[in-house]
């Protein structure tokens, strides 16, 4: 309680205790009215469902969908709590983003330097800040209409020309998750445009939502396209983009000899999976010769498009995307087992068949190296 002018509160004969903060329906209530002390609970919470749902969350035998449930239905709900009366600084905001990205990460098997709007693109959820503030649009709709005879509250000012022309309150729902979803839009464009790393991203153009190449369990191939798609692989590319100032340009070409080994030279045109490319244009003209013939016209960035994503195929391969899709998986798979096993050969270069001092990853072990 606030004492005011010394006076205490009592409840009957009892008085009440003065305390610093108190929690009312969940809610941490602060003397200083800030609402860090309820974000951090509320992150907290989140953060710990999550570790308690991460056998589930991690489990590449269950379909990707039942874990985007788990996540929304579980983990999701306790850090959107009360969140139509609590708001907080950027540091307590980020904590909140962190314990949704954190499960939804384990979902994707991708790591933790993943971009977030990327990750919320392909699992179609919305952000923290999203349901906020749909939470808080909602509350004071419905506050609008507690005045008497369920009409508008009395003694406030309506403008008419900023009332949204919905019928009822589901109507005004939709109009708040509408806008909230193009907000969602905007930043996931923006982001693409400006971050390093989310190029190809924002080539894809698919937008935001649960996509399609993740029905079914999270296989390697799948979690081998999540990290074309997202810019988490393995590439010399994602070292260039965290350089340090004295690394030199031709420590991140392509064995090839171009410029950069990154997503869209490796996928459509370096020489060095010319074998595994051929295979995969075959097979696509055995689902239809016209297949074929459109991926060998496409430009590199049309062809990266094309194994990543779906865009390219939507007009003419409707019927076939699930198989053309699987395809790409493969494709992407033959090509990552080539170049772990062409850098194992490689890294043999200091005699009686001793690893060099990079140590490459190899069938998922590290080969450590001798120093020439």
């Amino acid at each position: 309680m606030i004492v005011v002018s010394g006076i205490p509160w009592k409840w009957g004969i009892e008085e009440i205790a003065v305390v610093d903060q108190y929690t009312s329906l969940g809610v941490e209530i602060a003397k200083d009215c800030s609402w860090n002390a309820q974000m951090s609970k509320v992150a907290e919470k989140g953060k710990a469902r999550a570790g308690k749902l991460h056998p589930i969350l991690a489990n590449r035998h269950l379909d990707t969908r039942i874990k985007v449930t788990v996540l929304k239905s579980a983990i999701v709900p306790p850090l959107e709590y009360a969140g139509e009366v609590w708001e907080g600084n950027k540091k307590v905001v980020r904590e909140l983003e962190a314990a949704q990205m954190k499960a939804a990460k384990i979902i994707l098997g991708c790591s933790k330097y993943t971009s977030n709007a990327a990750v919320r693109a392909e699992l179609g959820i919305q952000s923290p800040r999203s349901g906020r503030d749909a939470r808080k649009l909602t509350w004071q709709y419905r506050m609008g209409g507690m005045g008497e005879e369920g009409g508008r509250m009395e003694g406030v000012r309506h403008d008419e020309d900023e009332t949204l022309e919905t019928e009822g309150l589901q109507g005004f729902k939709e109009k708040i998750s509408g806008g909230c979803a193009e907000r969602e839009k905007q930043n996931l464009r923006k982001e693409s445009k400006d971050k390093e790393g989310l190029e190809v991203y924002g080539m894809l153009k698919e937008g935001i939502g649960f996509k399609d190449y993740l029905h079914g369990p999270m296989d390697a191939g799948t979690k081998l396209k999540v990290k074309f798609r997202t810019g988490d692989i393995g590439l010399r590319e994602r070292r260039r983009r965290h350089r340090t100032v004295d690394e030199e340009d031709d420590e991140f070409k392509c064995d090839c000899g171009f410029e950069c080994e990154d997503r869209v030279h490796v996928v459509a045109e370096c020489p060095l999976y010319k074998k595994e490319r051929e295979l995969y244009m075959t097979e696509l003209g055995k689902i239809d010769g016209t297949y074929r013939e459109m991926f060998e016209a496409w430009n590199r960035e049309e062809r990266t498009v094309a194994v990543l994503g779906h865009r390219r195929w939507v007009e003419k391969a409707g019927r076939d995307i699930v198989r053309i899709d699987r395809l790409g998986k493969t494709f992407l798979s033959h090509l990552w087992q080539s170049r772990k096993e062409r850098l194992a050969i490689g890294d043999r270069s200091c005699g009686n068949n001793a690893p060099s001092s990079r140590g490459r990853v190899v069938n998922g072990q590290t080969a450590m190296a001798c120093k020439t």
